[in-house]
């Protein structure tokens, strides 16, 4: 516990400071970390049920619960379960991205296809961002050759072939708000997770129409991604960081 509330950080604002708890505030990072964990929790038992008719309440939930019993028809073709998780990292990542963009004023530049060096000053663009409002206390970036690893959502004839592995962009948040929650998601086996840092920048990279896949690290203090970008083979005088 104490390591945990050790890990925020103080901006000048009392309601950030480690061991003061806002509830309802969204701004603090510890009610953010703690309610995060919460709703993706229930989203998760809910996705898990894989009903495909049911009632769900919608509307705004206050003092007076100004809110109604719907039902829900969920469209044949979001009848699988993995489907489902991967439309809701890319929904959510699109509108992180976009909340940033048109609310925040970041100014990324979407291109088809650039190079890894353009890739990367994008994702500082995106990644400044994020401390610049309080999400993580700082961050590292570089860019490696990694050894690539199966990736789950591909047949074995759509493996990447590539022996000398994938171009990577490796990311390490520190002492990001969600650092306690990601990681009792995963104790608990949740394959819906509430990283909301690697989705936007997934949701970056499908705009400018790379495919890509992540692995996750985890420390005490950190959560690190190594992302895989398809088609940005290795060059042939790089050296393999095997994973």
């Amino acid at each position: 516990q104490s390591e945990y509330v050790s890990a925020f950080f103080t901006k000048e604002n009392v309601n950030q400071r480690a061991g003061s708890v806002m509830i309802g505030d969204l701004s603090d990072p510890q009610y953010f970390d703690f309610i995060s964990y919460v709703q993706y929790a229930v989203i998760n038992d809910q996705i898990n049920l894989n009903r495909k008719v049911f009632e769900e309440a919608q509307g705004v939930f206050g003092d007076e619960g100004d809110f109604e019993n719907k039902l829900i028809v969920r469209d044949p073709k979001l009848g699988d379960r993995d489907t489902i998780i991967k439309l809701h990292g890319e929904r959510v990542g699109d509108m992180v991205l976009d909340h940033l963009v048109q609310e925040k004023g970041l100014a990324v530049s979407v291109k088809e296809r650039p190079g890894i060096d353009v890739l990367c000053d994008n994702f500082k663009k995106i990644l400044d961002m994020l401390v610049e409002n309080g999400f993580c206390a700082s961050y590292t970036i570089d860019t490696s050759v990694k050894t690539s690893k199966p990736d789950p959502m591909r047949t074995p004839s759509q493996q990447p072939y590539d022996i000398r592995g994938d171009r990577c962009i490796s990311v390490t948040f520190e002492r990001p708000i969600n650092l306690w929650s990601q990681q009792a998601l995963v104790s608990q086996n949740y394959s819906l997770k509430n990283n909301f840092e690697a989705k936007v920048l997934q949701a970056f990279l499908r705009r400018c129409g790379v495919n890509s896949r992540y692995q996750t690290r985890y420390a005490s203090l950190s959560i690190g991604y190594d992302f895989f970008l398809d088609g940005y083979v290795a060059p042939s005088t790089a050296s393999v960081i095997p994973l």
